[in-house]
């Protein structure tokens, strides 16, 4: 059993297969079911060829949780070997970035520790069972080009040479060293929203986390649960099912309760409610967790906004969508809706489109739909 490419993923949707389903129950959900849902996982399952990548990255935590209910199976010896690769993984993963963690709270710019990372040491009994490809890293946005610059004299490179002008339409930008370690630096939280006041809600909650001996912080559960569902709840090519089990650690937990009615009032407040109670309400119908009955009625009770109602073309559309060079931005733009008043929102539109479509001046966005329009009808008309 090994891990094959994306092309493995189908349309990148971001619910789980059935096979995917049924490896997530045996892996996370009531004891008593485990060993039917393995089973019935196994017979769909052919262990000779290649999986696809959010299967793969499951397989140390159902390897964990068969373990703990002492089930045996001649798979067992290659889900070991899989934990065990996942454990060396993330130690080296870690080894490599905690340097560039020190060398920013040294320089004073406070880190925060979003994702992966905080879930697989603060609320997995090992982390081996939460592989993970990288580090989510958030500073204060006031921070970010200090931060950027820091990084980069340490040899973190931006993965995707971005012109500087385009830099605040990002929440997050990829950076990779020499030994091809990757660092997710964010100055936003999410991307749903890029403005202060849902930053602001992350800092204000943020817990102490000592990472590799370096003091920094990490989010708190409430608020690791709202970014988890909303970034597992949006296409990719190769969607990262384990949104689910992440949610699921959050949720079960005891240490840090979730504050079912700050998430309320902040999915009203930034019209975030339709994602959040889609993957919510999945979560207690498909794995039984634990989500009080009258949130899920007061997110539903929200509605749908216009801007969720544009943003789920893509975000729940098929994976193709998310990479459309011209599709994309357009939807793009509007999270800006949520963080900008009317007047603002369309003054700058022009300016932005201009941007993301790598043209030299707003003017030429007329030319640039046209000709893309003209391309789509005559590929519609072969």
């Amino acid at each position: 059993m090994h891990r094959g490419g994306p092309e493995l993923a189908g349309s990148g949707m971001p619910w789980p297969s059935e096979a995917q389903t049924l490896l997530l129950r045996a892996a996370i959900g009531p004891a008593q079911g485990v060993r039917a849902a393995f089973d019935a996982w196994r017979a769909m399952t052919d262990i000779e060829a290649p999986v696809d990548g959010g299967t793969y990255r499951l397989l140390p935590l159902l390897y964990a949780r068969l373990s703990a209910l002492d089930i045996d199976d001649p798979l067992m010896g290659r889900l070991k070997g899989v934990y065990r690769r996942a454990w060396y993984e993330n130690n080296l993963l870690f080894h490599r970035v905690v340097p560039a963690v020190a060398a920013l709270e040294a320089a004073g710019i406070k880190t925060m520790l979003l994702k992966g990372t905080p879930i697989a040491l603060t609320y997995h009994a090992s982390h081996a069972t939460r592989p993970m490809a990288d580090l989510d890293l958030m500073v204060r946005t006031d921070q970010a080009d200090a931060a950027r610059h820091l990084l980069a004299k340490l040899g973190w490179k931006a993965t995707t040479k971005h012109p500087a002008r385009e830099l605040p339409d990002l929440h997050a930008q990829d950076l990779r060293n020499a030994e091809g370690t990757e660092i997710d630096l964010h100055w936003h939280c999410l991307r749903e929203a890029p403005g202060d006041a849902l930053d602001a809600w992350f800092w204000a909650t943020a817990k102490p986390f000592t990472f590799e001996g370096v003091k920094t912080l990490q989010p708190g559960a409430t608020q690791m649960l709202v970014q988890t569902v909303l970034h597992g709840l949006r296409s990719n090519l190769e969607p990262s099912i384990r949104w689910v089990s992440d949610a699921a650690a959050l949720m079960s937990q005891t240490a840090d309760p979730i504050d079912w009615s700050g998430i309320v009032v902040l999915a009203r407040q930034h019209r975030l409610a339709c994602r959040l109670s889609m993957g919510l309400g999945y979560l207690v119908e498909q794995f039984g967790q634990s989500v009080p009955g009258w949130v899920i009625e007061q997110l539903d009770a929200a509605g749908i906004s216009f801007v969720e109602r544009v943003e789920n073309i893509v975000y729940l559309g098929p994976a193709q969508r998310m990479y459309s060079p011209y599709l994309y931005p357009l939807v793009d733009y509007w999270r800006y809706r949520r963080v900008r008043g009317a007047g603002r929102f369309w003054r700058e539109f022009p300016e932005y489109l201009s941007r993301r479509w790598q043209l030299r001046h707003p003017l030429m966005i007329p030319v640039a739909a046209g000709s893309v329009l003209l391309r789509q009808t005559r590929r519609a008309l072969r």
